[in-house]
């Protein structure tokens, strides 16, 4: 019964999608097809995500990642084959549809396998029901697509098309990264569901410490990179023409260990059903708006890169408050899960500095190994190593 809402939930966004993709064709025949290509990518997409979730409730979380890792291998396969063949954005557009349809109906057939036939029934009775079910959880996420996005459009709108290029290219390598959180909350979303009920008990809080650290451990050094060697960066994947693009690229990765801990946190909520307070954090950071309008109008593209930054700072420390526990022996750890990886970066940029001299990739790998080094001898990953060194090696019982 509950996939059955579930389904039904998710049939509520096909009129919206449409609608969406009307406004984006702005009645020309070549945008209309791409935008309703796009649309159709979209609900195939949210009906993968679905299943997904299903998969991560049944405690599946390989076959969740084998179907993710379909898509996006079949979208990468068809993508370049079809720019190849014919270039054109609708080609693009069709084989981003191909690749989601396909993985969906691969996770359909898992999922019949796992749990048997799903009969869908429409009982227009319901839809009251459906919605106050999936609005939480529509707005916590819709709210932090806007929080994200929002700078990118004000930059389009407010500066230049130029600029909006030059931000986008480095807000698409930032994104990128945020596959990294995602990919943590959703193996632990089973494990914080189940104890969600006790929130407050030494076991809960214990799993997010450990999370948090290694995703600050990710974070930290992934900043500190983009930080560095934004230029370099951006040659690779983008070219010289694209070489503006690298100080905002500098910028904008001080918001990437934010990024990070605020989508984790926003898991977190919603395996403890607190959607609500989720969509209440980037909903009010929608509020300041009308002061994103006004400094992105003064300072461009450079400034929304520093808007994009403090957004993410505030909303990670606003997440942060409310997930973890106030008792004193559950207190978060602040030195093991932001100090001591911060010591680390700081390692990082002082290798950095000392072999300023040298090619940037042998620059980035010693200062990679100067981050490793550090972690090490300030047992921020000691007694994990230990562990695995006494099971796999001493073959000590756990």
């Amino acid at each position: 019964r509950l996939l059955l809402k579930a389904f039904a939930a998710g049939g509520i966004a096909i009129p919206f999608a449409l609608l969406i993709a009307a406004l984006l064709a702005q009645q020309e025949l070549s945008s209309a097809g791409l935008a309703l290509l796009m649309a159709g990518y979209g609900l195939g997409h949210a009906r993968l995500m679905l299943q997904c979730a299903v998969l991560r409730g049944l405690g599946r979380m390989d076959l969740q990642a084998w179907l993710v890792a379909f898509e996006a291998s079949l979208i990468l396969a068809v993508a370049v084959g079809a720019v190849w063949a014919y270039a054109s954005p609708i080609a693009l557009g069709c084989a981003y549809c191909i690749g989601t349809w396909a993985a969906t109906g691969l996770g359909h057939l898992w999922q019949r396998h796992l749990l048997g036939p799903i009969h869908l029934h429409w009982n227009r009775h319901r839809l009251g029901e459906l919605l106050k079910m999936a609005l939480p959880y529509g707005l916590g996420v819709a709210g932090l697509l806007l929080f994200d996005r929002q700078v990118s459009l004000l930059v389009y709108v407010l500066d230049s098309p130029a600029s909006a290029g030059h931000y986008n290219a480095a807000y698409f390598l930032i994104l990128a990264t945020s596959n990294v959180p995602l990919i943590l909350v959703n193996a632990l979303f089973p494990h914080l569901a189940r104890h969600s009920d006790a929130p407050r008990e030494a076991s809960y809080p214990s799993t997010l410490f450990v999370a948090l650290r290694y995703l600050n451990m990710a974070g930290f050094p992934v900043a500190a990179v983009f930080y560095c060697f934004a230029p370099q960066l951006i040659l690779v994947f983008f070219g010289a023409a694209y070489l503006p693009a690298a100080p905002l690229l500098s910028a904008m990765a001080l918001a990437i260990p934010f990024l990070y801990i605020s989508v984790f946190l926003h898991g977190v909520l919603q395996s403890c059903d607190e959607q609500g307070f989720a969509a209440t954090v980037v909903w009010g950071g929608l509020l300041f708006l009308p002061l994103n309008i006004w400094l992105t109008r003064q300072g461009g593209a450079p400034w929304g890169a520093g808007i994009y930054a403090v957004s993410y700072g505030v909303a990670s420390l606003a997440l942060l408050w409310r997930v973890w526990p106030k008792k004193d022996h559950l207190r978060l750890d602040w030195k093991t899960s932001f100090g001591l990886p911060l010591l680390a970066t700081g390692a990082f940029l002082l290798a950095v500095q000392l072999t300023s001299d040298l090619t940037w990739w042998l620059s980035l790998l010693l200062s990679m190994l100067a981050y490793g080094l550090c972690l090490l001898l300030n047992a921020c990953v000691r007694s994990e190593l230990q562990w695995v060194y006494q099971q796999k090696f001493l073959r000590l019982p756990q």
